[in-house]
């Protein structure tokens, strides 16, 4: 799910939708397959595209980074992107790379 606000704040959470409960966790247990980020959003329409300066993330390397997401489909309740690879901006070589399809769509709310 990824929110836009109107003063230009993005907010995602992706995750799996495969996760099975873990039975005897409590909330702050760590979780796998789940990334969640926000940060101030610019967009650049004739390019489709939106990035985002991350400000705080679930995974602290990418506080800082600059996120951009190519939108490939646009619907009144849908939003499917591709993103471009994120480097570790404290320095270290991880890249991730993420791509919407029909098991990890994004819900728009309210460009």
């Amino acid at each position: 799910m990824i929110q836009f606000t109107a003063n230009g704040i993005a907010s995602a959470q992706i995750m799996a939708g495969d996760r099975p409960p873990r039975p005897g966790t409590v909330p702050i247990d760590p979780v796998r397959l789940i990334i969640a980020y926000y940060g101030r959003v610019t967009t650049d329409a004739p390019n489709r595209t939106f990035t985002t300066i991350v400000t705080q993330s679930s995974w602290p390397q990418w506080n800082g980074a600059t996120v951009r997401r190519t939108i490939v489909e646009l619907a009144a309740t849908r939003l499917r992107v591709v993103a471009d690879p994120i480097r570790d901006p404290q320095g270290g070589g991880s890249t991730r790379t993420w791509n919407s399809s029909a098991s990890n769509d994004c819900a728009l709310r309210g460009l």
